[in-house]
């Protein structure tokens, strides 16, 4: 019997040979990191800080991440993720309400981004801004 086919115990056929096994997880290990490259965050230029508003929303998209841009009530920027806290889905900016609410499963959200009703178990998430050398706002996205 051939020991990379068998099981020795057993004497039946096993699917994943050592050889197989090391390349099913060798692939998987490539997969994996593909993603993590693909998804790994960068800081992404909107614009003079300026360019938000003291009060509403600037809305900008960057790697198909969408993001909101606002002004909490000292005038300091802030930004959120778009992505639904629940499922992923991309929640709007509703000014007459001064919430976001979720199309998906009816999470609403403070315009801080807090969770205040629906789906959602926890707000949305918070991204890191900062001004960069030439005055200009990032968000790392």
């Amino acid at each position: 019997m051939d020991s990379k086919s068998t099981d020795r115990k057993s004497g039946k056929r096993n699917p994943l040979s050592p050889s197989r096994r090391k390349f099913v997880l060798g692939a998987g290990a490539v997969v994996a990191g593909g993603y993590l490259v693909a998804t790994r965050r960068q800081w992404s230029e909107v614009g003079p800080p300026e360019s938000v508003p003291q009060t509403g929303v600037l809305h900008f998209s960057d790697r198909g991440r969408g993001v909101f841009l606002m002004r909490d009530a000292e005038g300091e920027v802030y930004a959120l993720s778009q992505r639904c806290s629940h499922q992923g889905c991309d929640v709007e900016w509703k000014p007459a309400a001064t919430r976001f609410e979720c199309p998906c499963h009816s999470g609403v959200y403070s315009a801080a981004g807090d969770r205040m009703s629906g789906e959602p178990i926890r707000g949305l998430v918070r991204l890191t801004t900062r001004i960069n050398e030439d005055g200009m706002l990032e968000v790392l996205v």
